[in-house]
């Protein structure tokens, strides 16, 4: 099964790219200190081996760091828009699905999140059945008056799911498979599996829905986000640089129509295979084997297991 990096554009002007380069800069900088500092050691207190042997590993890590980063700007100043400009969404899919986990959101996290989604559901204009699986009284007041306001706008159908703290994976296998039990989907259908707290950009579903009706090899896509942080400098510069390196790192792979996770925060799939058993199983029950434990039932990675499906 394909799956291709779908980079979307947030409602931030942080550009990545120049953060990503800003980086690549103070990595020069402090490459170019250490070196001065090297030349003016003397020579008999250097172990040359250590030295060889740091430096030769150092070229081998950066090396391909820096092919990542250059296959990044490829895919995303080159093949990227070319991909976009095939999947102009010709025509919507017949509905829309979301199962959306929220674990001890706060309200004023839950209003806005719930807001943009109601927001983008009316303007996209397609049918959808949405699972809302909650902790809080607060976000069932919540989703409610949002619902209720979109009902006047595309025949839409909620439903309501109580975590029992037996985990996410369970949660959204429960929802799955309430989905799946409550009536087919066609061939054309769409799924979004995403996060309590990811607020949804103006245009999303157009763009997601235009690459799944576009490419029919497409099982699924993921797309860049950029995190809205609150607290000092220092902790927003550090979730910016992650998510600026994970977004070159999943731009690159993407030359080969692969990426390694299919984030949580926000991803799409082909309704027909997400909801099916083996599917949902995969996500209930996925497992590793170690030699010495044998078989390790995974509680958290659920977006590594839809992925590797």
């Amino acid at each position: 099964m394909n799956v291709k990096d779908l980079v979307v554009k947030n409602f931030h002007r942080d550009d990545p790219l120049h953060i990503t380069l800003l980086w690549w800069l103070l990595f020069f900088t402090l490459l170019l200190c250490l070196w001065a500092f090297y030349t003016t050691l003397p020579s008999s207190d250097l172990n040359y081996e250590t030295v060889y042997v740091i430096g030769i590993i150092g070229l081998w890590r950066y090396s391909w760091k820096f092919i990542h980063l250059i296959r990044g700007l490829y895919y995303q100043y080159i093949r990227y828009p070319i991909l976009s400009s095939l999947a102009e969404l010709s025509h919507k899919p017949s509905e829309i699905l979301l199962v959306i986990p929220c674990y001890q959101t706060t309200p004023e996290v839950s209003a806005p999140v719930f807001k943009a989604l109601i927001d983008e559901i009316g303007n996209f204009g397609v049918a959808c059945r949405v699972v809302a699986c909650i902790t809080d009284e607060a976000d069932l007041n919540i989703i409610e008056v949002q619902f209720n306001k979109l009902q006047q706008q595309v025949p839409v159908s909620l439903f309501i799911i109580d975590q029992d703290g037996s985990g996410k994976r369970n949660t959204m296998a429960d929802a799955l498979t309430l989905l799946a039990d409550d009536h087919p989907v066609s061939k054309d259908s769409i799924l979004i599996l995403m996060d309590g707290d990811t607020i949804l950009p103006l245009g999303i579903l157009t763009k997601v829905s235009g690459f799944l009706m576009r490419y029919h090899d497409l099982g699924a896509l993921t797309v860049h986000n950029k995190p809205v942080v609150k607290g000092n400098s220092l902790t927003r510069q550090w979730y910016r640089q992650r998510m600026s390196q994970r977004h070159f790192y999943m731009s690159s792979l993407s030359l080969t129509y692969r990426v390694l996770v299919l984030t949580g925060r926000f991803s799409a799939f082909r309704a027909s295979l997400a909801l099916s058993p083996d599917f949902i199983e995969s996500l209930r029950k996925d497992t590793i084997t170690h030699w010495r434990y044998g078989r390790i039932l995974m509680l958290t990675g659920d977006d590594k297991s839809t992925w590797f499906y």
